[in-house]
């Protein structure tokens, strides 16, 4: 056995006596690793011993038997390999990837760490889409910053850019009274981003800055005025953006249930009454629906003709590089007859799951389909969202819920699948009325939330539900 396995499985069972408290079944260590050292053109692995039925049984596992490995009854979770990285390795379910030698391939960061950024797959085959369980821990051999620099520029390179904040950050947002609303123009998404650089919140290529996390803390954040209203939307737009978001430092720091909460019998009584697992039913009508979503194509905004623009420039060449200066600019309309127009039903149907009768109740009594002529895409995309917002709106106004008889969370598993939390990063907020010393929070707002309700005296306990915790939701 090499000096690899030998540390691994003392670090393992070291660990092991911790985890064994919570009543969980602890493997043994020598099945848990294995490892894979590939073949030289000669077909010989290149092992320490290289020429065993083992070593070709290992490679087979590793490299070819995915669903074996997949299956959770398979011990196999920890592997050792030189290159099965770089070998297209295929297998979903990787969360941890640590390199233990000095790098000198060429081989890019991101093809590499690649192979832990898929979505992985339970037991069923089925992609998780958990955030709570998608992260991918890299054990680089470099600083934090360098390799977080590094990664974002092979990124970039690649046109795919993470950790700035592009203009259209903001179309979603919408302002006006209710029933009323809009969304920001342009010229009004172009005064918040140059107040925002302005007051050096962010740079002129969208990278944030730790001067607006400490003016959201000391309350000095403000916006123009017309967008004030939407003030704490900006905030959480700008902070998910930042790419502490997408990598970030691994320190992470664990704590225990808070034991003298969870023995606490207001707790127990809390639980119980939130506990009950539900199902839910949603109540409305067709004609509601169908008159609520003609109303709002009604007053959606003109749907602009198709435009052909036309840009003029001159060019110069120096050493700096291509300059350009434009010259003329122009804007014409472009209008034909049309023989043929996409089938507006089906294309509407296949986003929003309603009848083609209702649909085409909708188009009818919104009296717009002039527009559609005039730019159908535009026009299809426009009702698409109307609908959509329609629908959402009705079925959260409509929707009830039923309890489950005698089916409910077990507050237990704060026991045995919670008794232990480990944080893996410094998106946390330490607090006094929890089950934990430390709550994880997602956006400045929910923290903030969480501080505002630890402040509070007369807040006995509070919790964020755990990942566990499902309501069922139609949106």
């Amino acid at each position: 056995q090499g000096t690899y396995a030998k540390w691994f499985e003392e670090a393992y069972r070291d660990l092991a006596t911790e985890y064994k408290k919570t009543g969980l079944d602890i493997l043994p260590a020598e099945e848990v690793h294995n490892g894979y050292f590939s073949k030289d053109n000669k077909g010989q692995f290149r092992d320490t011993e290289g020429r065993s039925k083992m070593d070709e049984d290992t490679y087979n596992l590793i490299m070819k038997d995915k669903e074996k490995l997949l299956d959770p009854k398979n011990p196999l979770k920890f592997i050792f390999s030189h290159s099965a990285l770089r070998e297209g390795w295929d297998n979903p379910n990787v969360f941890q990837i640590c390199t233990l030698n000095v790098p000198v391939s060429t081989l890019k960061k991101r093809q590499e760490i690649g192979r832990g950024l898929r979505l992985p797959v339970n037991k069923d085959g089925d992609r998780v889409f958990n955030n709570d369980i998608n992260n991918l821990v890299v054990v680089a051999n470099e600083s934090y910053h360098d390799f977080v620099a590094a990664l974002q520029s092979e990124f970039e390179e690649e046109g795919v850019v993470f950790g700035r904040l592009p203009v259209e950050a903001f179309r979603e947002l919408k302002i006006g009274e209710p029933g009323e609303e809009r969304p920001l123009s342009p010229e009004e998404t172009e005064e918040l981003w140059g107040h925002l650089q302005k007051n050096g919140w962010i740079e002129s290529d969208g990278r944030i800055t730790e001067s607006f996390t400490k003016a959201v803390e000391t309350h000095t954040f403000d916006v123009p005025e017309q967008a004030r209203p939407l003030t704490r939307q900006i905030i959480d737009i700008i902070d998910r953006h930042k790419i502490e978001n997408h990598i970030t430092k691994y320190q992470p720091r664990k704590c225990k249930v808070r034991e003298e909460v969870l023995m606490d019998p207001e707790f127990e009584k809390f639980w119980n009454a939130i506990s009950q697992k539900t199902i839910y039913a949603v109540n409305y009508t067709t004609e509601e629906l169908i008159h609520d979503a003609a109303a709002a194509i009604k007053k959606m905004e003109k749907i602009e003709p198709l435009k052909i623009t036309t840009r003029i420039a001159d060019l110069s060449f120096e050493t700096s590089g291509i300059k350009s200066a434009e010259v003329m600019i122009s804007n014409e309309e472009f209008s034909t007859k049309r023989t043929h127009v996409p089938d507006i039903l089906l294309y509407i149907q296949s986003r929003v799951e309603l009848t083609r009768h209702t649909i085409f109740q909708i188009l009818k009594r919104s009296g717009r389909l002039d527009d559609f002529t005039r730019n159908p895409q535009a026009f299809m995309d426009a009702s698409v969202k109307c609908i959509q917002d329609e629908l959402h709106r009705i079925i959260i106004e409509g929707i009830q819920y039923e309890r489950l008889n005698e089916i409910a969370y077990e507050m237990s598993r704060f026991r045995t699948q919670d008794h232990e939390k480990e944080f893996i990063n410094d998106r946390i907020v330490k607090v006094k009325h929890s089950l934990y010393e430390y709550i994880a929070y997602d956006s400045i707002t929910e923290k903030k939330f969480a501080e505002g309700l630890d402040a509070l005296e007369d807040i006995k306990c509070f919790i964020k539900f755990p990942a566990w915790f499902k309501v069922p939701t139609p949106v």
